[in-house]
């Protein structure tokens, strides 16, 4: 019997390499998101910091140039962090969707893949239904030749039986 091909074979490739591009996206958008998050998390240590140094400095009565200075770079923290966590969501939406690109891919390969097995399980069957009317066959064709050979023995066991019997009675 010929050898297994998959006739979708050039879909099932091409779905595969679909599903591979959209998981590296997803991994390039969990890296993303995970670099904004470390980013947002650095500029809020930051900013804990300078609120502490704020509160030393008005505790030890600083001068008001001092505190405002410490005041403005407070306020240019809290717009960054403003911007970090803009694009912390921004890098969520993007892992979000990569998600979904990749579910959709991963779904159109499974679909291929149930062809393929069912294309597979019928060239199995085929398979095993060839070899069974083969095997058949043979015991067929070795069963004749033994009874073949059984009535071959048979007729000359008679011929000799009958030959014999005939040189007695002369």
């Amino acid at each position: 019997m010929k050898r297994f091909k998959f006739s979708l074979q050039a879909v099932r490739t091409l779905r595969e390499r679909a599903e591979q591009t959209a998981l590296e996206r997803y991994a390039r958008a969990v890296a993303a998101r995970q670099q904004a998050i470390e980013h947002l998390r650095a500029i809020r240590t930051r900013c804990e910091s300078v609120w502490h140094v704020r509160q030393i400095m008005t505790a030890n009565g600083a001068a008001a140039e001092e505190l405002s200075r410490a005041q403005e770079y407070s306020q240019a923290l809290e717009q960054s962090v403003a911007q970090g966590e803009a694009q912390l969501l921004n890098t969520q939406r993007a892992v979000d969707q990569a998600w979904q690109h990749l579910v959709g891919a991963r779904k159109q390969r499974e679909v291929v893949d149930k062809c393929h097995d069912r294309q597979r399980g019928r060239y199995d069957h085929e398979c095993r239904t060839e070899e069974q009317k083969e095997l058949d066959e043979m015991a067929t064709l070795g069963s004749a030749s033994r009874r073949s050979r059984m009535f071959d023995t048979g007729d000359d066991a008679a011929t000799v039986a009958t030959t014999q019997t005939q040189g007695s009675f002369s």
